[in-house]
């Protein structure tokens, strides 16, 4: 959860690289338990920030890693949209 906000609290900085790196973190440990909630109540701010991630392809890694994680960012937007 920490992670995930500060996520948010660098992108508000405009610190991309930062911010993104936090929120690869935060996926990664919330992905093997399906901990989704975290994200949702963190909302629009949240939202902008995995779009952000999901088109970063710089290269094969980076396309590799989203793949991987495709199907949780669906959810956690699928379930950003129920809420709001």
């Amino acid at each position: 959860e920490i992670l995930a906000l500060r996520a948010v609290a660098l992108a508000a900085q405009e610190q991309a690289g930062a911010a993104l790196a936090a929120l690869q973190q935060a996926v990664d440990l919330a992905q093997p338990g399906g901990f989704i909630r975290v994200f949702v109540d963190l909302g629009r701010p949240l939202q902008a920030l995995l779009q952000q991630a999901r088109e970063m392809t710089d290269n094969d890694a980076a396309r590799a890693l989203q793949r991987a994680r495709a199907a949780l960012f669906q959810e956690i937007n699928r379930r950003s949209t129920q809420a709001a």
